[in-house]
């Protein structure tokens, strides 16, 4: 049912954590499916370039795994790169998520934006 990579991030979730003097705090949560997953995104820069993330959260095994990916495909990569992240991409690292996971996604995607966003106004 859940692929090697779903698996993977399940069992050892990367980036779990929280930094210091992080340069950005983002929080999304989940009111629309009724199960409040809720993250807090932490982010690290250094001028266009995502130094550090890392995340804390009270969710399900299909946000832990979307944040777990997350992080580790923007560490160390230009703001720009935000812009490639999309459903698709997410869905296809993960081998596919079931539908009652498809939110994790969401709140993945709703950090990326709000990254983008912020970072859109310095």
């Amino acid at each position: 049912m859940y692929s090697q990579t779903y698996m993977k991030h399940f069992s050892n979730p990367q980036n779990v954590g929280k930094i210091e003097n992080a340069d950005d705090v983002i929080e999304v949560i989940n009111k629309e499916e009724g199960c409040f997953d809720t993250v807090n995104l932490y982010i690290k820069y250094d001028d266009n370039i995502i130094n550090d993330a890392k995340f804390q959260l009270k969710a399900c095994s299909g946000t832990i795994v979307t944040f777990s990916l997350f992080t580790e495909l923007i560490k160390g990569k230009e703001i720009e790169f935000l812009n490639k992240i999309d459903h698709d991409l997410i869905n296809d690292e993960l081998g596919g998520l079931p539908a009652k996971k498809a939110h994790s996604i969401r709140l993945v995607l709703e950090a990326r934006d709000e990254i983008l966003k912020r970072k859109n106004k310095e």
